[in-house]
């Protein structure tokens, strides 16, 4: 192993890891890919402080929300579509004036 406190199985780059982990710094569970600390199972992130199977950019963030900032709640996907239907209804009038001028 690379440091100690860490225990069976498990390959880390720093320390108190559990078994099947893979990190690259200290106080992560099992079965975490992080790259920072205090991640909880399963998760994917880039900050700190989010919960299991979180991926995201900042911190914060619950579970299943994939977010670029903080304090998104869990799975919100906000998609606003307005559909607009614009009906355009061209009327042609066409006038046709016939002047016969009888000299």
């Amino acid at each position: 192993m690379l440091s100690r406190g860490v225990e069976v199985g498990t390959k880390v780059h720093r320390r108190v890891v559990e078994v099947g982990t893979k990190v690259q710094r200290r106080v992560v569970e099992v079965g975490t890919k992080v790259q920072r600390r205090v991640i909880e199972v399963g998760t994917k992130v880039l900050g700190r402080g989010a919960e299991v199977g979180t991926k995201m950019f900042g911190r914060d963030i619950e579970v299943g929300t994939k977010a670029l900032g903080r304090g998104v709640e869990v799975r919100v996907v906000v998609v606003v579509v307005v559909e607009v239907v614009v009906v355009v209804v061209v009327v042609v009038v066409v006038v046709v004036v016939v002047v016969e001028e009888d000299e």
